[in-house]
């Protein structure tokens, strides 16, 4: 270790390993701190459970995600004396329509943002929507690089199926509107096109609502489920598809 090591704190909902886009990104910049020679300290919260608090005697940074706004909220405040970094992939009010539940959202959001000594974005657009929409002074950006996948050997090739393949990857929540991609999917005035789901099922309701969908239009030899895959997986589905939803 360095002299100029950071003791780190990295506040997640649950364990790093999820497979989630934010996760991903999360880890890969953990151990990437790691190799540089700081000590990072993953806090694990549950939502709604106890908090933390974190001594200027044992970390020096603290980094949350923005997802676990609710509880970031007392930790950045009792973490006197630690720098209070706050990472924003996106916010939860941005999904909600306007009205009450929304206007809770944005002040518990907002309170954490107020909290934190910096925020960094996970792209410009988030970052240009913080500024503009008057939530943070600062937001500096962290993009997330392009170099995880593995290239597969037909990446860039031309398909070799006289369908069209559209390919969607991201797990299979409300939030994603796949719904509304499946809906218009079926409005397709032609046949030779098919659609490709890469995700995890994580909202049983909600995948039992999109399968569903798939039956009633008659669509279920032309959307296909493929679950969560592999890295190695994905980047071949990649390779594959005519185009990403």
């Amino acid at each position: 270790m360095t002299s100029a090591a950071r003791r780190i704190a990295w506040v997640v909902y649950g364990s790093l390993d999820q497979v989630t886009g934010g996760y991903i990104y999360d880890r890969l910049v953990v151990d990437q701190l790691r190799e540089l020679g700081d000590t990072v300290t993953v806090v694990s919260l549950t939502p709604g459970g106890e908090v933390p608090v974190l001594s200027p005697s044992d970390f020096d940074v603290v980094v949350g995600d923005e997802l676990c706004f609710r509880e970031l909220l007392p930790i950045f405040q009792g973490a006197q004396g630690i720098r209070r970094v706050l990472l924003v992939h996106h916010l939860s009010a941005w999904e909600k329509p306007p009205g009450t539940e929304r206007d809770a959202l944005w002040a518990l959001e907002k309170a954490a943002i107020d909290a934190a000594d910096v925020c960094v974005a996970t792209s410009n657009v988030t970052a240009d929507r913080l500024r503009d929409e008057g939530l943070c002074r600062r937001a500096v950006v962290a993009e997330p690089g392009a170099d995880r996948l593995p290239r597969s050997l037909t990446g860039g090739q031309e398909p070799s199926g006289s369908s069209l393949r559209l390919l969607f990857v991201g797990n299979l929540l409300r939030r994603k509107r796949v719904l509304e991609l499946v809906e218009a999917f079926a409005r397709l005035p032609i046949e030779h096109v098919e659609l490709v789901l890469v995700g995890a099922e994580l909202e049983p309701e909600y995948a039992v609502l999109l399968r569903d969908t798939v039956t009633a239009a008659g669509l279920k030899k032309r959307v296909r489920f493929l679950g969560p895959l592999s890295a190695a997986g994905v980047s071949d589905e990649l390779a594959i598809a005519d185009a990403r939803v």
